[in-house]
């Protein structure tokens, strides 16, 4: 019976303290962020399979839908259509951070990401 009380507490202080627990990326946030980390000037054919099945994948948010869209036609860098629509979803009131940190990230990848870019990924992850 204590351990189930003290077991409790931390929940309860979060309660108390309106504290919500950090909550782990996405399935999709996480595939994107592992393709950008390694990428080098385009996804390869395994990433693009990947990427194919986010943008087919009815469940995953539109914004993940964008970011995987994006990246499927990324080369070199991000496309000037796609540039619109990333600068949509940074903006977006219902895209969650990680999608507009990723959308920001693929912005400005030129190549491959930045030794910053893979820190910022890094934290995505964490």
């Amino acid at each position: 019976m204590k351990r189930s009380v003290y077991a409790l507490i931390p929940l309860l202080l979060a309660l108390l303290f309106n504290v919500t627990p950090a909550v782990s990326a996405t399935v999709p946030i996480r595939t994107i962020d592992a393709i950008l980390m390694h990428l080098s000037h385009y996804p390869s054919e395994s990433e693009m399979a990947s990427l194919q099945q986010i943008v087919d994948n009815t469940d995953a948010t539109a914004g993940e839908r964008t970011l995987a869209g994006a990246m499927m036609r990324f080369s070199h860098h991000v496309s000037d259509s796609d540039l619109l629509k990333l600068e949509t979803l940074k903006q977006s009131k219902s895209a969650s951070a990680d999608e507009k940190e990723l959308a920001d990230i693929i912005m400005h990848v030129a190549h491959h990401p930045s030794n910053r870019d893979r820190q910022r990924l890094q934290q995505l992850l964490q």
